[in-house]
């Protein structure tokens, strides 16, 4: 609310993106702040970590062009949409510990080696779609689906997170640029928040899609 006062003191207008509502209740805080301005438009990305910062650089992008920042919130409503998730996990455990999966599963998970990967689903909430015996397989797949739900990649900036494993983020780009490379990677070691709750290895793919993706089961 602070910030938001500041902004109007000076006359000007903030559009404020949010990780999303189903994964944290800052969408809600945000919306409380901004309540008593007209000039601040609060847009839940639905999506999480770089998945936000991807569209905020394209707000950027349209705020140099000189559009409304009103104008920019309304193309996000739509833009976020298009953001696909797809998010391998190394082990089980840091869910198990997080109270998201029995210990009976995540002991079977790591005996197997099983990873599990997760997506965005249409609300916004994060779920595991598959689960894949071994790390270069899981990776594999991750690329598999950016190259049959990726949209316009030579045109768009995608997003990489990754939990202290920059050989297999790395491993990932060279898979994405064989067949359809973007005209921009972010690549980026996840903050000890969010790393804390995926646990080490663990590695994410952001990139605009298909809006079929988030419902697709496989």
């Amino acid at each position: 609310q602070k910030v938001f006062e500041e902004v109007t003191a000076a006359g000007d207008s903030a559009v404020v993106i949010t990780i999303s509502s189903k994964l944290s209740g800052t969408y809600q805080s945000a919306c409380i702040a901004a309540a008593d301005f007209d000039n601040i438009f609060v847009v839940d990305s639905m999506t999480a970590a770089i998945g936000s910062g991807i569209l905020a650089e394209h707000a950027l992008k349209l705020a140099e062009a000189g559009i409304s920042a009103a104008q920019i919130a309304e193309e996000l409503e739509e833009k976020k949409a298009d953001v696909c998730l797809i998010a391998l996990l190394d082990t089980l455990e840091y869910l198990k510990k997080g109270g998201r999966i029995s210990n009976l599963k995540a002991a079977v998970g790591t005996v197997l080696q099983i990873k599990p990967l997760l997506k965005g689903d249409p609300e916004g909430k994060i779920v595991c779609f598959a689960q894949v015996r071994g790390r270069k397989k899981s990776i594999e797949l991750m690329a598999e689906q950016y190259d049959r739900y990726v949209e316009h990649a030579e045109c768009e900036t995608i997003g990489i997170a990754h939990g202290d494993c920059p050989e297999d983020a790395e491993a990932l780009i060279a898979l994405l640029n064989r067949n359809h490379p973007p005209k921009n990677i972010i690549n980026a070691c996840y903050e000890p928040m969010t790393g804390a709750h995926v646990g080490p290895g663990a590695l994410a793919l952001f990139f605009y899609g298909k809006k079929e993706f988030r419902q697709a089961t496989k």
